[in-house]
């Protein structure tokens, strides 16, 4: 079922073009959420204001990411028994406690939202995965291939994917079907930090000015042998 992804930001990942004071608060901002050293700080709007953010500040980033994605959540699916699926870090894989940074990001979501707001982190790798700003997969059929469901999704609410960084919605695409194929549950919505482009042009003026997209339903293929992730 297709679904809409929020995005608090849209940085660039491309040195080739000029960058505007802007761009590089977007990139700055986005890597404080995921605990990423930089240098200076990010301009960030926040409530009419703007705020700095430094590399050490990740867990204020993280609760600013929150307090505008509980507003998306609530305007769009409402406040009811809501599930927060956090899409897996590269590096979790079956066993791992939690799902990285998007976790956290999820933890401090629902407490933003109704009580019965709830994460359920039960999505992981069979194996590590290549990051895809490091070259890795964004196939979501091979993601989808590599992606399983390791505990119970609450049956019944409206499911959030939340997620940190969104390239190709490969993963978003995949997390959905995976969902549905193994849980039973279709997104109703995505909220993810920030969302890359290659060209400035891709970028309205404001980096902040907080975009939709939609994603697409994925119908996966049967799978016949486990292709790489790389």
């Amino acid at each position: 079922m297709p679904f809409t992804a929020h995005f608090f930001c849209l940085y660039l990942t491309t040195t080739e073009v000029q960058w505007r004071p802007g761009d590089y608060s977007a990139s700055q901002f986005t890597k404080a959420v995921k605990g990423r050293k930089f240098n200076g700080y990010a301009l960030v709007p926040v409530d009419g204001a703007e705020r700095r953010i430094y590399s050490e500040n990740t867990q204020e980033a993280i609760d600013i990411f929150a307090k505008w994605a509980a507003r998306v959540v609530r305007a769009n699916v409402g406040q009811g028994n809501i599930v927060l699926v956090p899409i897996p870090s590269s590096s979790a894989v079956v066993g791992t406690p939690t799902a990285g940074t998007p976790a956290v990001m999820a933890a401090s979501l629902a407490a933003r939202l109704t009580p019965r707001a709830q994460v359920a982190d039960v999505l992981r790798w069979t194996e590590a995965m290549e990051s895809s700003s490091h070259g890795g997969t964004r196939d979501a059929q091979v993601l989808y291939e590599h992606l399983t469901v390791t505990g119970a999704v609450p049956q019944g609410g409206p499911v959030v994917l939340v997620d940190d960084v969104c390239t190709s919605k490969g993963h978003l695409r995949a997390a959905a079907a995976r969902l549905s194929t193994l849980a039973k549950v279709q997104v109703s919505l995505a909220v993810i930090v920030g969302r890359t482009v290659n060209m400035v042009d891709e970028i309205p003026e404001d980096p902040f000015q907080m975009p939709t997209e939609e994603v697409s339903d994925f119908v996966p293929a049967p799978r016949t042998f486990l292709r790489s992730p790389r």
